[in-house]
């Protein structure tokens, strides 16, 4: 217990000399300087840190300033608190002035008409809504418009700043007559337009039988002059119609029904007709003129001309073979192209060049842009060559033209002396010695003579031509010396001719049309020494009006080629648009792909040089040889090329005029080569093996496509029908002269 008393004591001890102890007085009279800080917006600028005790702290930095605002801008005040003598730690804070930026308390409003300042109201309260007190503003009327008042611009609002209010106002324009009268004055129209609008009116004039009406334009007054053109509105108008008035004119067609032909004749409405000349028609007597087509209502002439009319020729039919002459004579002359389109033939403007043009040097790079690509390769080359060949035959068959009228002539004057005769009838006429026989349904004629001939000059000639009645089939033969003949037969949608040229050429042609104009065909030729070793070659080809495709085993350019190529062309343009081979080596198939080279892009130049028997080729003018990629890996096929660029032959065509004729050039182009089963590795293949080179094949995805769709179907095709021919049986086809 005792113990605990003092304890108490303690603690009550040390709390009194603790509250007894010494204070610290705020102004510490003790502290004989003091430190004072000077803030300006929230940021101390000077602190001065011992000033005397009892002298009056100074500020000695720059004039505090406050950054403006948008609405105000701020001056330096004074210091809070008000600065005193020292007497402890002190701090001072900037008090800034705020000045408004616009301290105004009234404005000045102007109220403008027509860019002319009517009314100023130079004090108008801040915040107060400006009035105008002076008269409505009003507008001139103009010849187009009249005017009323609508509003002010901008609209009217609470005065905050010196203002402009301009007058706007509602534009309603003039309204004018326009009346349109026919050319004798009775009103069409009245039309109410706009000032400024183009007034018009469509007034055609109904023709009747006698008179043809055309309205030509409008005048401003009945019979007056036509205006160049009806100006625009700008009051109250009237226009006439001008109208030009002709007599109708009517034809009279003639129907000849076989007879000579008379050409329309127009005449004039109520023109008097008398009866025309005598139609001729050989072998028949004419007997009227009909007013129908079933001969049965006779015209009785003259005749007044009051609408188009056609009048028929009645015939008594005399001798029938006169007729059947002529129908032999009238389908002899077959153009060898006219199931051809004009872009596949040599002479098309796309297929010539200049007779210098289509050699070149590769000696040194050429450009890729100089060079002529799309010519025809050979299996077209091959169609094209035997028709231009079969041109001379039928150039042959021109002569029977200038001797048809004769010929039918004499022919007729015998059977008129000869009524019961219609077997055969041989006479001469000029240089021609002349045959025409008529026997079960078959009429033929047959002319022997000597001419000159282009190209194999001076020959003895025979032109047979036949007739089939009842078939409706023509057959031709023409035989130019000993080793020149052509056969050609014609049907409604087909026809096929065979020729022997010099002796040294066979070939067949065949061709049909279905009804929708798409064509197809075959040629089968042998060249060599009639009787000796021959060379054959076959195509088949296919026409549409997008494309023309070729197969055939042609390949003059490719020593020992074996295989089948398949060409493809635009029917549009005639130009090669790439071919695909088939050939089998040692039982390996390759399926090659070939292109124009200006149909692949990155390569804009070729060279070729061969050193010590070796090919070598450079691309883009580069001194570097060009690498073709191998297939690589164990497989059949591993040494072969992917791909290479290589020279091959495309057939162009210049005119010779000095002996009129067309030359074939044999071109040597560069083409790109792609295996088919590489094509979609091309770009990265090529790249790989030349680095110098990006190239990427540009050819349309619609013509690859249709490439190789031809290939796998029309290659085996041709395979099973190309020996289908021989050199014998086109000889015996044409068989020997008459």
């Amino acid at each position: 217990m005792k113990k605990n008393y003092f304890i108490f004591v303690f603690i009550i001890l040390a709390l009194f000399l603790t509250a007894c102890g010494e204070k610290e007085n705020p102004t510490d009279d003790t502290k004989s300087d003091y430190e004072i800080t000077w803030v300006v917006e929230g940021i101390t600028v000077e602190t001065d840190a011992k000033v005397v005790k009892d002298t009056l702290p100074e500020y000695n930095g720059s004039n505090p300033v406050k950054e403006e605002t948008t609405v105000a801008t701020y001056v330096f005040k004074e210091w809070n608190p008000k600065v005193t003598k020292a007497t402890k730690n002190q701090t001072y804070t900037a008090v800034f002035t705020e000045i408004l930026k616009d301290d105004k308390t009234d404005y000045e409003i102007k109220w403008v008409v027509e860019e002319v300042t009517v009314e100023t109201d130079a004090k108008v309260l801040k915040g107060t809504l400006p009035e105008y007190n002076g008269e409505s503003p009003t507008k001139e009327e103009t010849a187009a418009a009249t005017y009323v008042f609508k509003e002010w611009s901008p609209a009217i609002s609470n005065a905050t700043k010196d203002q402009t209010y301009t007058a706007t106002f509602t534009e309603t324009k003039k309204i004018f007559k326009i009346s349109f009268y026919d050319e004798v004055g009775i009103l069409l129209k009245d039309l109410n337009l706009e000032y400024g609008k183009n007034p018009s009116h469509d007034y055609n004039k109904i023709d009747t039988v006698e008179y043809k009406y055309t309205v030509e334009g409008w005048a401003t007054s009945k019979g007056g002059t036509k205006l160049a053109g009806l100006p625009e509105v700008t009051e109250e108008a009237n226009y006439f119609a001008v109208v030009k008035e002709e007599k109708q004119k009517y034809t009279i067609t003639f129907e000849l029904n076989g007879g000579s032909n008379i050409a329309p004749i127009t005449y004039e409405y109520g023109t008097s007709i008398q009866k025309p000349n005598t139609p001729v028609y050989e072998g028949y007597h004419f007997v009227s003129w009909c007013k129908d087509s079933d001969l049965k209502k006779v015209v009785d002439w003259p005749i007044t001309i009051n609408g188009d009319i056609t009048i028929y020729a009645s015939w008594n039919e005399q001798v029938p073979i006169k007729a059947y002459l002529t129908s032999l004579l009238a389908g002899y002359d077959l153009n060898p192209y006219s199931y051809i389109p004009e872009t596949m033939r040599y002479d098309y403007s796309n297929n010539l060049i200049k007779s210098t043009e289509g050699v070149y040097d590769f000696s040194s790079h050429v450009n890729v842009s100089s060079i002529e690509f799309g010519g025809f390769g050979e299996q077209w080359n091959m169609v094209a060559t035997n028709i231009n060949q079969s041109n001379l035959f039928f150039n042959a068959l021109t002569i029977v033209e200038g001797i048809t009228a004769s010929v039918t002539a004499s022919f007729n004057n015998y059977l008129d002396s000869n009524p019961g005769d219609t077997a055969n009838h041989t006479f001469k006429n000029g240089i021609y010695n002349v045959t025409i026989k008529y026997e079960n349904n078959v009429i033929l004629l047959q002319l022997d003579y000597s001419a000159t001939f282009p190209v194999i000059g001076e020959q003895t000639a025979q032109i047979y031509l036949d007739y089939n009645i009842k078939t409706l089939n023509k057959t031709c033969r023409v035989q130019l010396g000993d080793a020149n003949a052509l056969k050609y037969e014609v049907s409604e949608n087909s026809y096929k001719f065979a020729i022997r040229y010099a002796g040294v050429r066979r070939a067949y042609f065949e061709v049909t049309k279905d009804a929708n104009g798409n064509v197809e065909g075959n040629i089968f030729e042998s060249t060599g020494i009639d009787g000796k070793l021959s060379i054959s070659s076959a195509a088949e080809f296919k026409i549409t009006k997008d494309y023309v495709s070729v197969v055939g085993n042609k390949a003059g350019g490719m020593i020992g080629f074996t295989g089948y190529i398949n060409e493809l062309y635009s029917t549009k343009t005639g130009k090669l648009l790439s071919y695909e081979i088939r050939e089998e080596l040692s039982k390996i198939v390759y399926n090659t792909l070939w292109f124009n080279l200006d149909d692949v892009s990155g390569i804009n130049s070729f060279k070729q040089e061969t050193i010590n028997n070796e090919i070598k080729t450079y691309l883009n003018s580069s001194t570097e040889v060009f690498v073709p990629k191998k297939v690589g890996g164990l497989g059949t096929k591993m040494l072969s090329r992917r791909f290479d660029v290589e020279l091959r032959t495309q057939y162009f065509y210049y005119y010779d005029s000095a002996n009129d004729k067309y030359v074939e050039v044999a071109s040597k182009v560069p083409m790109l080569f792609v295996q088919q089963e590489y094509l979609s590795a091309f770009s990265s293949d090529i790249h790989s093996s030349n680095s110098n080179i990006t190239a990427n094949i540009t050819l349309g995805a619609n013509h690859l496509t249709k490439v190789q769709a031809d290939y796998a179907t029309m290659i085996d095709i041709f395979i099973t029908n190309k020996d289908n021919m021989t050199s014998e049986s086109i000889l015996t086809y044409i068989g020997q002269k008459k």
